[in-house]
């Protein structure tokens, strides 16, 4: 029993090391401490994880077809990691003044669904900051974006679905909905836009957006092409 309690400390402290590297970029060592994980547990997602990170280039890069195999494999999600179940893929952007902290939490009893969920914690305005994937959509074309949030604090404001671009040197931005105040429980938002034509036809997307104050947690984002 003391073995088997050993075991799951060292788990629990390599999977946090693992996301702490992701946190600032490195994954060579998340790599390796994943590794190190799967050694212990054979839990799924810790195998999943693995897998993501052994490509994780690849399956960002909408020019590859590992990444079009991915979103096949996911519904036509074209996301990467949508369901928060690992911390990849996801990059944290916010003006130098933001207060906003951003954070993958490995915790299903938080989670709308599985076993992890992003949260963020702001004090309060001016700025706010979230994360985002940047990804190449047809001009012109039209999708569906949707995620489930839950959201504290009475005077809580949050940007849902927000999406941004650059054409011409000039920053287009918009957002599909906005959260005031908090949630009873688990709330799903959605909304369709049209692709703008932009600079390399890139556009970041942000499932949320806190402003504060409050706390906002966002599982289970998805993105589709309409016919």
């Amino acid at each position: 029993q003391a073995a088997w309690a050993a075991a799951a400390v060292d788990l629990e402290a390599l999977l946090a090391a693992g996301a702490q590297a992701l946190e600032r970029g490195d994954e060579a060592t998340a790599l390796d401490r994943y590794r190190d994980a799967a050694l212990l547990s054979d839990a799924a997602t810790v195998h999943d994880w693995l897998a993501l990170l052994t490509a994780p280039k690849r399956l960002r890069d909408p020019g590859q077809s590992e990444y079009w195999d991915y979103v096949a494999a996911n519904g036509g999600n074209l996301f990467v990691n949508p369901n928060f179940e690992t911390d990849l893929g996801w990059t944290f952007a916010g003006p130098a003044t933001s207060r906003v902290q951003s954070r993958w939490v490995a915790d299903a009893t938080q989670a709308h669904n599985g076993g992890g969920v992003l949260r963020f914690d702001s004090p309060g305005p001016p700025f706010g900051g979230g994360r985002f994937q940047s990804l190449v959509l047809q001009p012109g074309g039209r999708y569906r974006f949707s995620a489930w949030i839950r959201a504290r604090g009475a005077e809580l404001s949050a940007p849902l679905l927000y999406w941004e671009g650059t054409t011409g040197g000039t920053t287009i931005r918009g957002s599909l909905a906005v959260q005031r105040g908090p949630t009873r429980g688990w709330r799903q938002v959605e909304g369709e836009f049209v692709a703008p034509a932009v600079d390399g036809g890139q556009i970041r997307l942000y499932p949320v957006l806190p402003e504060g104050p409050g706390t906002v947690w966002v599982d289970d984002v998805r993105l589709e092409q309409l016919p």
